[in-house]
């Protein structure tokens, strides 16, 4: 229970400081009180950014998992049924991370600074995999 304790400090506390780091709140003293103000164009633009960004990443691996689909079916080879299942999981990630990137445009401030960082890791890995898989069809 204790260390369920910890890490959700050191979320709050990591979401926090990224919000501050991004310019979404500032904090200054006025009158001798602790006055935190909100700016929520920042967000709305740090927002907007995210979601052009992911949509044209999505496009693109769209776009290559089509292709590979394409070329794993053309395969002839022992390994074609092991390459076309590759090719359905890489689908699956895509159509998965489709879906949490529309949750992302409906999450508020606290969610989207850690939920664009995960999305973002998890697009770079399916390219990765993607990359790793047309080089695969392409030395058969």
């Amino acid at each position: 229970m204790k260390g369920l304790l910890v890490v959700i400090l050191v979320l709050v506390v990591a979401v926090v400081g990224l919000a501050y780091w991004q310019g979404w709140f500032s904090v200054a003293k006025e009158d001798g009180k602790p006055k935190i103000t909100l700016n929520r164009e920042k967000f709305k633009e740090d927002l907007a950014a995210f979601k052009k960004d992911a949509s044209a990443k999505m496009s693109r691996l769209k776009d290559k998992v089509a292709s590979l689909r394409d070329k794993a079916k053309s395969h002839t080879g022992a390994d074609k049924d092991k390459l076309l299942q590759e090719v359905e999981e890489l689908q699956a990630k895509h159509d998965k991370l489709e879906t949490q990137i529309k949750a992302v445009e409906d999450a508020g401030e606290e969610k989207f600074a850690g939920l664009s960082d995960d999305l973002k890791q998890q697009l770079d890995d399916i390219d990765k995999k993607i990359k790793e898989l047309e080089s695969k069809l392409e030395k058969k």
